[in-house]
């Protein structure tokens, strides 16, 4: 008899802070859901990390041609230097020989431009994920790219894979980027192009 009191006055107790939470409806747990956060008890809104990430990638779902992003990074290299030696590469089997794990995640495009030589420091490949988890884990697929070839390259062409090699990401765009010394990659390549 004692446990079930105890349990009714517990459902009441729960019925009643439900319902006194439904009735305070002055517009503004609306406005949060619209922002993609819930209200707390002191009023201040509160983003959940899958809420703060789905918006994220809804916010840099800008279209982005990254075959335009690369030609930007080449007229941003100094006067005077020649140009870059690379190649377009479409073939996935090729990608994904060179970049193992890359195909767990889902892209809307992906460009991959790289020179003849295997382990020269000159190669950019950028993506466009579908989620802000799949940019997140390409990223770190661009820098394991790194390391490894850090290691399995000549000691001459080592030095570049370490030094001038970088990984940029802008919400759901990620890009590797490594070129000979000389050159120069930009601050943010995605903000090269509107």
């Amino acid at each position: 008899m004692k446990k079930r009191m105890i349990s009714l006055v517990a459902a009441a107790a729960l019925m009643l802070s439900l319902s006194a939470c439904g009735e305070n409806d002055d517009g503004s747990s609306a406005e949060s859901n619209a922002q993609g956060g819930v209200q707390s008890s002191d009023n201040a809104s509160v983003t959940p990390a899958d809420t703060e990430s789905q918006n994220e990638t809804m916010e840099y779902r800008r279209p982005l041609d990254l075959d335009a992003v690369y030609s930007a990074v080449l007229a941003e290299q100094p006067e005077g230097m020649e140009p870059l030696a690379m190649q377009a590469e479409d073939d996935r089997e090729v990608i994904y020989s060179v970049y193992p794990t890359l195909e767990n995640v889902d892209v809307n495009q992906m460009v991959y431009y790289r020179t003849s030589e295997e382990d020269y420091p000159c190669e950019l490949i950028m993506i466009e994920a579908q989620s802000q988890r799949g940019a997140d884990y390409a990223y770190d697929v661009f820098l394991e790219r790194i390391e490894r070839a850090a290691q399995t390259a000549s000691a001459e062409n080592a030095d570049g894979w370490i030094n001038l090699a970088e990984v940029h990401q802008e919400g759901v765009y990620v890009a590797m980027i490594v070129l000979p010394d000389g050159y120069e990659i930009p601050y943010n390549v995605f903000s090269l192009v509107d």
